[in-house]
């Protein structure tokens, strides 16, 4: 199989969403950046099916298959670029707001190994949310010890990674590395950055406390945001 899930219930909710529109027909100019996973290249789709376009650039490696478009097997375009600042501004835009939505390496795996997540002893079943944890990371292969602290009377629990997980968090590590290279070199006018390190990869059922952790960042830029856009008015007045 090319992934866990083929993607067709996505192109699915897409199109019922936003039709069958084409880029080049769209009022804001668009770009969808994709990954052609043959070669490695950065592929920026600017003409053709919208639906295609954000499908491909969507597809996280060995979880959603590839989209192929013009012969090319297409892939997430953030292996390569998880904030394509650079592309906006061959796009002609003067003023570059990013949002960095990559989460840091899992801090609720790392409170649990320190301890910090602790089940009663005794008790013979852990409490909802730790049980819900547990039956996720057994979703992505891991291993579960219970390691009990026998002055304290209490048991955590010790998480081994398996194999998947092993694949899903080395991905997850390049791309924090390449999007902090990326930044270097192509930094945007503001950068948003949601508090999103507690949540885990494919952690679909608390998408409402992500969107809220996004809307709570930006309204934080807002500031900043306003600042910089008359710092650019004015320097613009000035020119002319």
């Amino acid at each position: 199989r090319e992934g866990l899930l083929d993607g067709r219930r996505i192109e699915e909710f897409l199109i019922a969403l936003i039709g069958e529109q084409k880029i080049e027909e769209l009022k804001i100019p668009f770009a969808a950046v994709a990954t052609d996973i043959w070669t490695g290249e950065e592929i920026v789709l600017k003409s053709g099916s919208l639906v295609k376009a954000i499908r491909a650039s969507i597809s996280f490696p060995f979880v959603f298959a590839p989209v192929q478009i013009d012969g090319r097997f297409l892939v997430d375009g953030g292996v390569v670029n998880p904030v394509p600042v650079n592309v906006a501004k061959d796009m002609g835009a003067d003023f570059i707001i990013a949002v960095r939505s990559t989460p840091a390496c899992d801090r609720q795996i790392r409170q649990m190994n320190s301890g910090e997540m602790v089940t009663p002893k005794n008790t013979g079943t852990a409490s909802n949310s730790t049980s819900f944890f547990k039956r996720f990371l057994n979703f992505l292969d891991f291993d579960i010890e219970a390691d009990t602290n026998k002055n304290q009377g209490e048991q955590s629990l010790i998480v081994k990674p398996g194999l998947r997980y092993h694949t899903i968090q080395v991905a997850s590590i390049m791309e924090n590395m390449i999007l902090s290279l990326r930044l270097q070199d192509s930094p945007p006018d503001i950068l948003i950055s949601p508090d999103i390190d507690y949540y885990q990869f494919m952690d679909f059922t608390r998408s409402r406390e992500i969107i809220e952790a996004g809307e709570e960042a930006a309204r934080l830029a807002l500031e900043n945001i306003s600042l910089d856009l008359n710092r650019n008015k004015i320097a613009e007045g000035i020119q002319k």
